[in-house]
C-alpha cells in the first residue's frame, strides 16, 4: 500500500462499461468501484484523474434524499481539479454516477434500462461498511491511480 490512507487502484477500463478498481481501507479492507469512463474529466460524465486526493466527511444532499438509511453525509473527494461534489457513494453501474465514485462488495453484472452493464454489488451495505470503518471527525488521503499505464490520466 502506498503511503495514503486509501488506495483506488484502476484494472480496467471499457468506453461502454467503464472504470472498475480495488478499494484498501485502512487495515486492508477491500471493496470494489466503479466509475463513469475518462472524457476529459468533464463534470457529470468523467472518471476523476488520478492523483492523490483528500477523503473528507460532509453533509450531503445526494445521500439525504436518495439514501436516507444512510444518514445525511458522504464521503467527499476534495481538491478534485476543476470539479467538485465528487462523493462516494452507493451505485451498481456507470449511469449511477455523475462523475462520483460508486463502491460495492463485488464484481458482476446487472440490467438496467434494457441494456447488460458490468457492476459493483451489494452498493449500500458496502458503503454502510465503509461509514462503520472509516472515523468521520478526520481527513483520510486516498490514492487514485492505474494498475497499467493508461493512455489517459
Amino acid at each position: 500500500m502506498s503511503a495514503a490512507d486509501l488506495e483506488i487502484i484502476r484494472f480496467c477500463r471499457s468506453e461502454r462499461m467503464g472504470v472498475f478498481s480495488t478499494l484498501t481501507l485502512p487495515g486492508g479492507w477491500n471493496a470494489y468501484t466503479c466509475e463513469r469512463p475518462w472524457l476529459d474529466n468533464r463534470p457529470d460524465v468523467s472518471c476523476i484523474p488520478a492523483g492523490v486526493y483528500t477523503l473528507h466527511w460532509a453533509p450531503s444532499n445526494l445521500m439525504a434524499t436518495h439514501w436516507p438509511d444512510l444518514g445525511t453525509h458522504a464521503w467527499h473527494f476534495m481538491d478534485v481539479p476543476e470539479r467538485t461534489e465528487i462523493l462516494l457513494h452507493p451505485g451498481n453501474v456507470l449511469i449511477d454516477s455523475k462523475g462520483c465514485v460508486l463502491a460495492g462488495a463485488s464484481l458482476g453484472q446487472l440490467w438496467k434500462d434494457g441494456q447488460l452493464y458490468w457492476s459493483v454489488t451489494d452498493s449500500v451495505a458496502t458503503i454502510k461498511r465503509i461509514h462503520e470503518r472509516l472515523d468521520p471527525t478526520r481527513d483520510y488521503t486516498v490514492d487514485v491511480r492505474w494498475l497499467y499505464p493508461p493512455e489517459y490520466p
